[in-house]
This record gives C-alpha cells, structure tokens and sequence, in this order.
C-alpha cells in the first residue's frame, strides 16, 4: 500500500516537472513541430487531472496554509472583480478566465505537490536545463554585430533577458558536487549561455538587473559561493566583456538622458508612464482592467488631441499592474515581491539546512535581478514571477515544517 501511494506521488511530480518544462522553458519554440499539438495545453491538462485522481495520496498541505498563497489568490480576485468596469471587458475577460487562469492553477499545483527540499530542486534543476536549451538555441541562431538578439514567439530582446534573469542564478545551486557530473557540466554551460544572451539582447533594463544580481552573488556571503569561486566569476566576466562583440555603445546611452527618446518623447518610457499613472488616478479603486493599458494610453492622447495617438504598453510592471488593477491590486503585488525577498532572507537566516540555505541564496538573487528587469518590460503578470510566487510559497512552507 505504501508503495503504491509513493508510485502515485511519483507520478504526479514527474507530470508536474514536464508541465514545467514545457510551460516555463518553451521547448515548442525550439522544434516547431510540436506546437500544433499544444504541449503546455495538454501537460497543464494532464497534471490537473493526476492530482485530482490522485488528491488522497498527496502531501497534506492546506491552500490557505500560506500566506503568499492567500495574497496572490486575492490578486487574482481583484483581477476578475475588475473585469465589469474594464474599458473593454472582453479583453480582460479572455486574460483573466481563460490565460491566466493556467498560472493560477500552476501555483496552486505547485504548493501541493512540491513540499521537501529535494523535490524543489528538482523543479528548479527542470527549469535550468530547460532554459538552458532555450538560450543555446537563441545564441545559435544570432550573429553577433547584426542588432540585438530576439528569439522565439513570446520574446522581444527585452523580454528574452527578462526571462534569462530569473533562472541564470540558479544554475550556480548545481555546479558543485556532490551533483552529478552532467548536471555540473549543463549548469555551467545554461549560465554561460544565458550571461551572453542578456549581453546580446541590448537589454539595459536586462543590463541593470543583471548588475545588481552580480553585485548582490559577490558582496553578500553565501554559503553556495566560496570567495575563489567569485574570484573566477570576476574574471570571466572581464574576459567576456573583452572578447566579444557586445554593443558596449547601447549600454552606455543609459548615462545620456538628456538626449534618450525615452526621457524626452511623448511615446517615451516616461510620457507612457506618466498616462498610465493619470489613468490610475481616474480608475484608482478596479484599474482600467487587466489587458487594457494600451486602450487607455491610446484615449488618452485622444483625448488630448494629440496627433500620435499609438496604444503603447507599460514597459513597466508596477505601472501595468497599477494602472490596470487599481491600487488594491498595486499593493497586493507589491506585498507578494517584498514577502517572497522575505522569505529567500528568512531561509538564509535562520535555516539550519545547508540545501534550504543555498537555495534561499540564489532565490534571493535570481529575484531580485528579474524584478529590477520587470521596472523596463510589461511583465506583471509574467508566468515567470508566478513561479517566484510559488516558489516562495513553498520555501515558506519548508522552513515552517522543519
């Protein structure tokens, strides 16, 4: 009997991990011939229907148990709530109901199944050498000098770093024994892989969250890092800089504001987030609703009778969140970004697992470089922070446990 429930438990991980896979890592934009067959679709089916088959034999982890859980289920009723008093209802309805609602239950799967250390890791050991796929795949179909590297369906270059911040970190959980050499050698190789396609997506926002996430692995300690160990991250990173053909130009034009169109523009970055912060203002209590920020920087300038009317988004995640789900929504998402750093910080702090710690470690890092990232790209409601969502949830949960 023992062994059938942990066969069945098995199983439903091993789901669990493919879902992943193919949700957050994309392989169907690497080999086209398997998007008409929709495997996200059909894991994210799968993996629901094995838990609800198998719901007696899984861990006893109530929803409600966590609070990081609570807070983001209460985000996504504000989001439906907003949804009569949307500028157009359908579209929100479409985002809400029938997209987002897949990260909702991912989350919500992810906090049932995943509750020890080891199976954590190998959620996050999934996501490694998936986007580790992901990023080769882009570097070989990019030639360096010829613009800025985009890839896939879903990414824009901006996009791309997005994505490349919040697992690049991660692989440094992997590169020391006792990890099998494979894991060693497809770890270094998915962090190698993603530090220059950050650098080649001319991503500045991509530029500034990888900085701080390079500032926060060499000037914080960490039991994941030896001194020696960053030492070497140091100098490849020199090297690297050295010898490849990065557009060194873009990224300096971040100290030029005076004469950046995004400073300067109505269509700039600050002109669009100036409008989405007017339309908060008028729309302070339901937003102007989920998917409809371009519809409001468009009447706007219609508005003001401006002959460039474009219908821009945020390229800015709090101000698209703000501006589309109200200030309740504002601080909701604000509160489930500072408690998922709390609890990276809490698990490095006062754990006295090794595995736990360093896992909080590079959690910690991870997050925080994408978050900076999010400042520049519309990714509120990015599958990417739903998973540090459920992450922390988890680790939350972990550390409450032992």
């Amino acid at each position: 009997m023992q062994e059938t429930k942990s066969n069945n438990i098995s199983n439903v991980n091993f789901i669990f991990y493919l879902w992943t896979f193919f949700l957050l890592c994309r392989p169907q934009d690497l080999f086209p011939i398997f998007a008409p067959f929709r495997p996200a679709m059909i894991t994210s089916g799968l993996a629901l229907t094995t838990v609800i088959a198998y719901y007696k034999y899984l861990p006893g982890q109530l929803l409600f148990q966590s609070s990081q859980l609570r807070k983001f289920l209460l985000l996504y009723v504000v989001m439906i709530l907003g949804i009569p008093f949307s500028l157009y209802a359908r579209v929100s309805f479409e985002i809400v109901l029938t997209e987002y609602i897949v990260a909702v239950l991912f989350v919500c799967i992810f906090f049932k199944l995943i509750n020890s250390i080891e199976r954590l890791r190998n959620v996050l050991l999934t996501c490694c050498i998936g986007s580790g796929l992901y990023f080769f795949f882009a570097l070989r179909e990019f030639a360096p000098g010829t613009g800025r590297l985009s890839y896939g369906t879903m990414f824009d270059p901006n996009d791309l770093a997005y994505f490349a911040l919040g697992f690049l970190p991660i692989n440094l959980l992997f590169l020391f024994k006792p990890n099998p050499l494979w894991v060693r050698i497809a770890c270094l190789c998915t962090f190698s892989f993603g530090l220059l396609l950050i650098l080649f997506t001319g991503s500045r926002g991509g530029l500034l969250g990888l900085c701080l996430s390079f500032l926060v692995l060499l000037f914080f300690t960490f039991k994941t890092l030896k001194i020696s160990f960053k030492a070497v991250l140091i100098v490849a990173c020199v090297l690297l800089f050295s010898f490849t053909n990065i557009d060194t130009e873009r990224y300096l034009s971040i100290l030029s504001f005076e004469s950046d169109y995004n400073v300067q523009d109505e269509t700039g970055r600050l002109g669009i987030w100036n409008i989405g912060l007017r339309a908060l203002m008028s729309n302070p209590i339901t937003g102007v609703g989920v998917g409809n920020f371009s519809f409001a920087v468009g009447l706007d300038r219609q508005q003001r009778g401006l002959e460039i009317a474009r219908w821009q988004n945020a390229h800015n995640s709090i101000v698209q969140i703000g501006t589309e789900t109200g200030f309740v929504g504002l601080i909701l998402y604000i509160a489930l970004s500072l408690n998922a750093v709390r609890i990276f910080i809490r698990a490095m702090k006062y754990t006295i697992n090794d595995q736990l710690t360093k896992v909080g470690e590079m959690g910690l890092v991870g997050f925080s470089g994408m978050f900076v990232a999010s400042m520049f790209v519309s990714q509120a409601y990015s599958l990417y922070w739903v998973f540090y969502i459920g992450f922390t949830a988890v680790m939350g949960q972990i550390i409450d446990d032992k």
